[in-house]
């Protein structure tokens, strides 16, 4: 069997694969990029040619495996971080220095799933959650409560047989379903070797324990609620939703899936949690709250003063009072290089009505290559010549950021994140 061309490129980057051709599993696995949203790929006289979009991560074709890398983060094991860091997982805090993440070859399917069978075994040794399910069943003893309509009607006159309604503990629960699912899909796609082994191992433990889900994947996410008895299943559930996001799996019952294969994230979505999380983590011991992507139905009014539309910035920093108030918008794009164009700065001069209190103010954030941070300050003017708001672009270098939230420090960034706004929130004061 002939190894597949091997075609990597950076996000927004075009490249063909002369000798590759498509076969009907890739082209069905094509359609569901949904018209070239996260990949576009063209059938060529002579080759196959791809287009990559903001979508990071590998897709394998029969005879194509095409890896995208983000622009803004060097290596495979600082994407997972920053994976790690805005999902709120800390699977590759508690392993760093005691094994190697990336042994040759891995690819971030790989890196992901490596971290979630690492969780599924921390569940493993702490206990499968129990439930109780109710059963009704025949037995030869009474158990919980007789079926006095089911007894009469189908074993009249008989003691032998009872008909009971029980409840019993089992582990064919929701929790262990998801994990079940999640663990097919590693078992399934994952290719180094050691790694899929161990993917087949742990899915083979849940076999036994739990049957396949009967529900798509959005009511199986709905329907956990976290609580001590099921809190140490969240970090796993993190990731299963993060690997069932990448494969694109919308239904845990789904049938005919393609050979073909596609783990892909979406780059824009994780800066803007990227975000999120660092401003927790730089506002912690102040008065300071952080909100992320917070509706707003009061701002855009029709004439007569009813709903017309809602806005939601995927960031709101408010003092304790909520007297102060500033939305940042999080804009994966490289505004290092190029201006900031005039539909974000636009964006961002509604949120800067829309939040501030006194002197209106919005922030842009954008990943930067510089570790130091980068900020542009930008006035929008009425006819007067009297500025009328304030726009503040910040560059972020991801990895420094990393860095120094790891060593639970705000460091250079934060502090000039927050001396930037501090002035303007009313309130604010260390705890």
């Amino acid at each position: 069997m002939i190894a597949p061309a091997k075609l990597p490129l950076l996000e927004w980057e075009s490249d063909t694969a002369h000798e590759a051709r498509l076969n009907p599993g890739d082209r069905v696995l094509i359609e569901d990029f949904g018209r070239g949203s996260k990949l576009l790929v063209d059938e060529l006289a002579s080759g196959v040619r791809v287009s990559a979009r903001q979508w990071v991560g590998v897709v394998r074709l029969s005879e194509l495996e095409v890896t995208i890398s983000p622009r803004f983060v060097t290596t495979p094991e600082e994407l997972v971080e920053l994976v790690e860091f805005a999902t709120g997982i800390d699977a590759l805090t508690r392993n760093r220095g005691q094994w190697s993440l990336a042994p040759s070859g891995n690819n971030l399917f790989d890196l992901i799933a490596t971290l979630f069978l690492e969780a599924v075994e921390r569940i493993l040794r702490g206990g499968l959650r129990l439930d109780y399910v109710e059963k009704v069943e025949e037995l030869g003893v009474l158990r919980g409560r007789l079926e006095l309509s089911d007894q009469l009607t189908r074993n009249f006159g008989r003691v032998d047989r009872l008909i009971c309604r029980f409840d019993d503990q089992e582990t064919d629960v929701v929790e262990n379903q998801v994990l079940r699912a999640a663990l097919q899909e590693c078992a399934r796609y994952v290719t180094n070797p050691r790694i899929a082994r161990h993917a087949r191992a742990l899915f083979a433990v849940f076999a036994e324990v739990c049957e396949p889900p009967e529900m798509d994947l959005g009511d199986a996410r709905a329907n956990i609620e976290y609580n001590r008895l099921n809190q140490h299943y969240r970090p796993a559930h993190e990731l299963a939703w993060l690997i069932f996001e990448g494969l694109g799996v919308s239904d845990l019952l789904m049938a005919g899936r393609t050979s073909s294969f596609a783990f892909l994230l979406d780059m824009n979505v994780l800066f803007e949690r990227f975000i999120w999380r660092l401003l927790e983590s730089w506002v912690r011991g102040t008065q300071l709250r952080v909100h992320y992507q917070l509706p707003n139905s009061s701002v855009i009014r029709d004439s007569s003063g009813g709903y017309y539309a809602g806005i939601r910035p995927d960031v709101l920093l408010s003092s304790a009072d909520r007297l102060g108030r500033v939305a940042i918008d999080a804009k994966y794009k490289g505004y290092s290089s190029d201006r900031i164009s005039v539909a974000d700065l636009s964006q961002a001069f509604l949120y800067a009505y829309a939040y501030s209190i006194g002197a209106p103010l919005a922030l842009i954030a954008y990943p930067a290559p510089s570790e130091v941070p980068v900020v542009t300050r930008l006035q929008i003017r009425q006819a007067d010549g009297l500025t009328a708001a304030q726009i503040v672009a910040v560059g972020i270098n991801i990895n420094a950021a990393l860095a120094q939230a790891r060593g639970l420090t705000r460091g250079l960034i934060g502090d000039t994140v927050l001396g930037l706004i501090g002035t303007s929130l009313a309130g604010l004061r260390a705890a």
